[in-house]
């Protein structure tokens, strides 16, 4: 048996025992269909120049454009953040994007500048896959006709779909975009509805209220698209400093009146026990180095955001293989990083961590399978070094 079909095997068996036979079926097939199929055939096109990206910057001018000002600890200038009113436009409820209203796709709804072509081709896969491969054709032609008649009427209205509905896209690129939104809102005395995903899971719903969102200020996205007569867009780049520090206030601040049921240890091992992979298989031996230095575990599933956020925040030291749980480095301050890596290194929370202004290191563990091996010698040696450091 070929290793990336025991790896395939591994992580499949998992799945089918967390998910059931049905929801693993699904999910399997919904995951060829986008990647084997619709994304080559998309990207063909994305590549030629059909269907067109546009900047919002670019097509409304700068009288449109409203600056998030990095003044946060009374400093001045631009950070690079900033929000664009768009006069008419739709949004895409299955994955976020934005498109003008002469059907071309707003770039700031798709991703950072250097991979929107290929966002771009994972939108219409989804939108093939969900919404039918006639509707992502008419996306592809600019047909907005066809998004027209599926669209829903709003007023002014901004999207906070992420482009995955996973933990890391929520609270790192989405959550930090409010942040330019309420500038906006000063700026020009308009009030902004919030489109978000139609099923909202706890740990979405949970940091909006800690962040100032009413429910009264939010439409949930039970329609494929919506048209809004005033579509505001934020821009896409990595959060700022300030953008993390203006989440973490405000969270932190608003729970810190609640009784946090949280053990704070002044170090903490992420287990991704319970996970389909990235596995520490020699879990045991790693707890057992790290009890030395003050380490205590936490599998972060078992934990709101909130105590999750006091968790990180708390922390001199956090140390698990690379998962969405390191999106709580947004809620950390004094915190060092040690991240493990298996078959693929990956650069998320080195970026992020650089961003909030946190000492990180990596380790590369020995691959097994979708599950990796820690040398616990080389372990000890960098957490030392991070103590120490820290």
């Amino acid at each position: 048996m070929k290793l990336s079909d025991d790896v395939s095997f591994r992580k499949a068996r998992r799945k089918l025992a967390n998910d059931g036979v049905i929801v693993s079926t699904s999910t399997g097939a919904e995951l060829v269909a986008r990647k084997k199929v619709f994304y080559p055939f998309f990207r063909r096109f994305v590549d030629s120049g059909r269907p067109e990206i546009v900047s919002a910057r670019d097509v409304c001018g700068d009288e449109a454009v409203v600056e998030a000002v990095d003044d946060y600890n009374n400093t001045s200038g631009q950070s690079g953040v900033y929000t664009v009113s768009v006069e008419t436009g739709y949004i895409l409820s299955e994955t976020g994007v934005a498109l003008t209203n002469d059907g071309a796709f707003v770039a700031e709804s798709l991703s950072a500048p250097g991979s929107r072509q290929h966002k771009l081709a994972v939108a219409l896969s989804r939108h093939a896959f969900f919404d039918g491969p006639r509707f992502a054709c008419n996306l592809v032609r600019a047909q907005i006709e066809e998004v027209d008649r599926r669209a829903e009427s709003v007023q002014t209205i901004c999207s906070l779909i992420p482009r995955y509905q996973n933990y890391y896209h929520w609270t790192v690129e989405t959550l930090p975009k409010l942040r330019s939104i309420r500038e906006y809102e000063r700026a020009t005395d308009e009030a902004v509805m919030f489109l978000i995903p139609d099923e909202l899971p706890a740990w979405m719903e949970e940091p909006l209220s800690y962040l100032g969102v009413n429910r009264s200020e939010t439409i949930r996205a039970d329609a494929s698209a919506y048209r809004a007569s005033e579509l505001v867009v934020p821009s896409f780049p990595r959060p700022t400093r300030r953008d993390c520090q203006w989440v973490r206030e405000r969270v932190l601040e608003s729970v810190t009146s609640q009784d946090i049921d949280v053990s704070p240890g002044s170090n903490v091992y992420i287990s991704r026990g319970d996970t389909q992979e990235r596995r520490v298989l020699n879990e045991g031996a790693v707890v057992d180095t790290l009890s030395k230095y003050g380490f205590e575990s936490y599998r972060l599933a078992d934990y709101s955001v909130a105590e999750q956020a006091v968790l990180f925040n708390e922390a001199d030291l956090v140390v698990g293989a690379h998962g969405a749980g390191f999106s709580n480095l947004i809620y950390a301050e004094d915190t060092a990083v040690l991240e493990l890596f298996g078959e693929k290194v990956k650069p998320n929370y080195a970026k992020l961590a650089e961003s909030v202004g946190l000492p990180y290191k990596s380790l590369e563990c020995r691959p097994r399978g979708v599950d990796l091996q820690v040398d616990t010698e080389q372990l000890a040696t960098v957490v030392e070094e991070l103590l120490s450091r820290n």
